[in-house]
């Protein structure tokens, strides 16, 4: 089943009308401002199906990471986000008089319905728009690291612990997920919820930040019991039961 047939788009024939009325019109005036407005809804909705479902990757080229079809899966905020993202994109080009490949070069023959046509447009900047995702994440995750340096010593007491501490967290972070170190600094911070912090790492839920933190300090745990490590209890990174809205604390 195509697009089209899915969400009841106009036919390429039906298309050879509409069409035909907005170049009359130079592509100007109420009818194209409609007109954009219904494929820009178009968009958000099928790319955010496609989100859901987990096949925009396929569909845009682009390999999704294994750790990132379940967050497009769960968060609505981030499947609307990277939608819009993309259409903000296609919008700067698709409708320009000159733009190759643009809303003036499709061909009504050709098979494809102008919707399909501007979704196709929009896979392409899909990809541009995962990749600014994928950065912005990054750099999080490595500000977050870069706070944490500075957070463990801080938060010893004295130079001999301080010395001690900074060794078994580093032993602790060194089995850690990139993201579990990052959540571990947004949680020694205390000034974010799980959600919050689920949002500055790009997307994750507030209750997947909980459970890494969870995962985390059982590996601590059993560091500790192992002998591998030696540190006070309450600078173990911690979880809290309960919502996933709760605020972090050591």
């Amino acid at each position: 089943m195509t697009e089209d047939q899915a969400t009841g788009a106009h036919l390429p024939h039906q298309d050879l009308e509409l069409y035909a009325h907005l170049r009359a019109a130079d592509f100007v005036g109420v009818r194209f401002e409609l007109f954009r407005e219904q494929l820009w809804a178009y968009g958000l909705r099928v790319l955010a199906a496609w989100m859901y479902e987990g096949t925009i990757g396929a569909r845009a080229g682009i390999r999704l990471w294994e750790k990132e079809l379940p967050m497009l899966r769960r968060s609505q905020d981030l499947r609307e986000e990277l939608a819009l993202e993309t259409l903000m994109k296609v919008d700067q080009w698709w409708f320009a008089p000159d733009a190759p490949y643009g809303l003036r070069t499709w061909d009504p023959y050709g098979g494809a319905s102008l919707n399909t046509f501007f979704v196709g447009a929009c896979l392409t900047e899909f990809r541009n728009a995962v990749r600014k995702w994928r950065t912005t994440r990054e750099r999080a995750t490595q500000t977050a690291l870069d706070l944490m340096k500075t957070a463990r010593e801080d938060r010893a007491p004295g130079p001999q612990q301080a010395i001690e501490l900074r060794d078994a967290l580093r032993r602790i972070l060194r089995e850690a997920s990139r993201d579990q170190q990052a959540i571990c600094w947004y949680v020694y911070s205390g000034d974010l919820t799980y959600k919050e912090i689920g949002a500055e790492l790009g997307g994750l839920t507030g209750r997947a930040v909980e459970g890494q933190m969870r995962r985390l300090r059982l590996s601590a745990k059993r560091m500790v019991d192992a002998g591998v490590v030696d540190v006070p209890a309450r600078f173990l990174p911690t979880v809290r039961s309960g919502s996933a809205g709760t605020r972090g604390g050591a």
